[in-house]
């Protein structure tokens, strides 16, 4: 059975993988979504809205016992896992020293840790031509003050991507970091920044369509890195030629801290 693994699929990019790969022409040959996320009533209606068999995964990756449940259901069924989605993640908006040191644990838990274990546990099942998106940032790029912790998990999983990519590339497995600029998504209110929606809204917020699109052309083509916004671009290219302490200030100049 070839099987689509999404994690964070109770909203926002997770969600939106979840259509656009069900939508993807039926030679892809994905039988069955696996959505896994913490709140089952989401899954639940997100599966109604599929044209495809899912397979519900009320999991919390902050505890232990959902990687070992995820284990076993995987070794159960024997899948070939031909997209494996980790889109889990959070980001907390604010000083470092102003936030509760559980705040930063759990950030790194979930975005570094938990994107690990997932990983690690469906390598087994990854076979030539599987598709593997790891959900980085914008924020990958450059470090952000008030955003410290975030940046810095979402820089480790941009080279954790590019490592593992040139690793299975002799394998024919597909690995590609997506890195979007800010969405309208849950994630303005988890990181604590809903009331500046409006002027973020002024430095480009994109569509999760958009991002979800360009990421699996990108990873079905095999490139490494999938940016879907020019803003995203620029910044990009920015931190390629500029130095980091300009940048910085840039930032500062502009707010953004």
């Amino acid at each position: 059975m070839k099987i689509a693994l999404i994690t964070g699929a109770s909203s926002g990019l997770g969600a939106e993988f979840a259509h656009q790969i069900a939508e993807l022409d039926a030679s892809k040959g994905v039988e069955e979504l696996w959505l896994l996320a913490r709140r089952q009533d989401r899954l639940e209606a997100l599966a109604q809205e599929l044209d495809r068999p899912c397979k519900i995964l009320a999991l919390d990756l902050l505890e232990s016992e959902a990687l070992e449940t995820l284990k076993a259901e995987l070794a159960a069924a024997q899948p070939q896992i031909s997209y494996l989605v980790n889109s889990a993640g959070f980001g907390r908006q604010g000083p470092f020293a102003d936030q509760a040191a559980p705040c930063h644990q759990e950030m790194v838990d979930l975005n570094i840790r938990a994107l690990l274990d997932v990983t690690y546990l469906a390598k087994p099942y990854l076979v030539p031509g599987s598709q593997v998106l790891l959900i980085s940032s914008v924020a990958a790029f450059l470090p952000q003050p008030a955003y410290a912790v975030y940046a810095a998990t979402k820089t480790f999983v941009l080279n954790f991507s590019r490592a593992l990519r040139r690793e299975w590339q002799g394998e024919g497995i597909k690995v590609t970091a997506v890195c979007p600029n800010l969405m309208e998504t849950d994630f303005l209110a988890k990181a604590g920044i809903e009331g500046k929606t409006q002027s973020l809204k002024s430095l480009g917020l994109e569509p999760v369509s958009r991002v979800v699109k360009k990421g699996l052309r990108r990873s079905a083509a095999g490139k490494d890195l999938a940016i879907s916004s020019g803003l995203g671009k620029a910044i990009y290219l920015a931190s390629k030629i500029l130095p980091t302490s300009f940048i910085l200030w840039l930032e500062k100049v502009f707010g953004m801290y």
